[in-house]
């Protein structure tokens, strides 16, 4: 009798055992199944494209920039409109959760609305892992003024990164650099502020005044004269302009390209605007259209 009690016993515990493994078992797989979900849902909906070549133009929000030398990317658009470019040396594919190269350079287009307006780069959650720094400044590149902050982290994770955003009529347009140390970030800091420089927006609501995207040097006047007369050349007149833009000391409002024009003859016209602007009979904003007119024709080439 006491056989049959503890035999029954025994099996009443493994019973019971069975049921509750396949309880936990079942909860254990909703679990997942939910968890599953929640990581599909949080997974990037839209649609990307490699971005490669010299230069990405983005019609929906008029924007044009140069691409560095040896950088590609992907550009990323999500459903909501917004679209973010993510370039590095040697090519950048995006992978969830994946690793980002040692330092990456982005343009974010953000559609005013869509979504809160957060800084391109901020500082990711890594709680005590990290102490950041930053920085705040404004200035003024190609006829646009940026809102600029640059933060700095160091503890367990290194990071640099420097955000340059400034807006159009109905969209937040930021560009953006980001290393994984100090060393890094500087190594490529030249390369992004060229390719900063190159950016082109249409119809960018902060955009500084035309009086201050012209600054031409009292003493190109000069030089002006001289090439009218026909004491300077073509050729002479040509590099020295060509110099000065490059260089920052002469700043010329962007204009759009063409490709109408073959020949590398500058057209008589110029010559004699730029004698009437040395004279003092046509103003600053006549002699640059000049000039622009050289640029768009690619008679003289700015790189």
């Amino acid at each position: 009798m006491k056989t049959i009690l503890l035999l029954t016993m025994v099996a009443v515990i493994f019973l019971a055992s069975a049921i509750f493994a396949t309880q936990a078992s079942a909860q254990y797989q909703s679990r997942s199944d939910q968890g599953q979900i929640q990581g599909r849902q949080n997974q990037f909906q839209g649609t990307s494209t490699p971005v490669n070549g010299t230069t990405y133009t983005n019609n929906n929000y008029g924007v044009q920039v140069s691409i560095p030398s040896g950088w590609s990317g992907i550009e990323m658009t999500r459903t909501s409109g917004a679209t973010t470019v993510t370039l590095a040396p040697g090519g950048f594919q995006y992978m969830q959760g994946g690793q980002r190269p040692p330092v990456t350079i982005s343009l974010s287009m953000m559609p005013k609305g869509s979504a809160p307006n957060t800084q391109h780069f901020g500082q990711r959650n890594f709680q005590d892992m990290q102490t950041c720094t930053n920085s705040t400044s404004v200035k003024t590149l190609n006829n646009l003024n940026f809102n600029e902050v640059v933060i700095q982290c160091t503890g367990n994770i290194t990071t640099k990164s420097q955000s340059d955003k400034t807006q159009t009529n109905s969209a937040y347009i930021t560009m953006g650099l980001r290393a994984n140390s100090n060393s890094d970030f500087d190594s490529q800091a030249a390369t992004f502020e060229t390719m900063l420089g190159t950016l082109h927006i249409t119809n960018a609501s902060n955009a500084a005044t035309q009086s201050q995207s012209i600054a031409i040097p009292s003493w190109v006047k000069k030089n002006a004269s001289y090439w009218s007369t026909g004491t300077v050349g073509d050729s002479d007149f040509v590099s020295g302009i060509q110099y000065l833009v490059q260089q920052g000391i002469m700043k010329i409002p962007p204009s759009p390209s063409t490709t109408n024009s073959s020949s590398s003859q500058i057209p008589s016209w110029i010559k004699t605007n730029a004698g009437w602007w040395a004279k003092g009979q046509i103003t600053d904003d006549d002699f640059v259209k000049g000039i622009q007119y050289l640029i768009s024709n690619r008679i003289m080439k700015i790189s």
